[in-house]
């Protein structure tokens, strides 16, 4: 059967009821809704150094004192090492929700290293349920290697297969993205990258965007 879209637009935010879709597959029973990972930096002190964090949010105007790409790494890493773990979270949901099909992870990654040689890594992409400060992995995957030069860039598009899992109110919706090592020879000051500016900026050599875009299909009553 062909699936029939219709495309709308959002009214209320992610953090609590989703009022409407990006569009819809009425043949599915799924509405799918649009969020974007980005970098909030504030200070809990006021005045003091700032906080860093990764959020998730369903608008693009949006820019965190031009904050746009989380970087982090070890020196000398040995494969299977994580590079950089981060948590981009919902809001907590104000209602029940039920997802369900396949969610999209549009994102752009980076390895850099001081040598160019056998240095490389992946991305592990994990869509999670926290209910009650309790973690539950709905569906894993990862991304190829990138990596063999000092600066490697690269976009990645990710379906995930969601099993049918209910949420209820106060319950958070995560995507986590590790980077991982997978094999190095010789070589300091490895990082990778995890892009997340919700404006697209111009890219780096290599990456085609900078965003980071995650589509949740969320069941609907047809």
């Amino acid at each position: 059967m062909v699936s029939l879209l219709k495309a709308k637009s959002f009214i209320r935010s992610g953090e609590g009821s989703i009022a409407s879709y990006s569009y819809t597959d009425i043949a599915e029973g799924i509405g799918y809704s649009t969020f974007y990972g980005a970098i909030v930096a504030h200070s809990a002190t006021g005045g003091g150094a700032n906080i860093v964090e990764p959020i998730l949010i369903n608008f693009t105007d949006y820019n965190a004192q031009g904050t746009v790409v989380f970087n982090e790494g070890v020196s000398i890493p040995s494969a299977g090492t994580v590079m950089i773990d981060k948590d981009f979270d919902l809001t907590p949901f104000t209602f029940p929700k039920t997802i369900k099909g396949v969610a999209i992870v549009n994102f752009s990654g980076g390895y850099h290293s001081s040598y160019a040689g056998t240095q490389n890594g992946y991305y592990k992409i994990i869509i999670r349920k926290v209910s009650g400060g309790v973690e539950t992995d709905l569906v894993t995957t990862y991304t190829k290697t990138i990596g063999s030069d000092t600066d490697v860039y690269e976009s990645f598009t990710v379906p995930l297969a969601i099993p049918i899992t209910n949420f209820k109110s106060g319950d958070i919706l995560r995507l986590t993205i590790q980077g991982i090592a997978s094999e190095y020879t010789d070589a300091t000051a490895n990082t990778m990258r995890i892009y997340c500016d919700p404006m697209n900026s111009t890219p780096p050599s290599g990456a085609s965007f900078t965003y980071l875009k995650f589509r949740v299909p969320f069941r609907i009553d047809v």
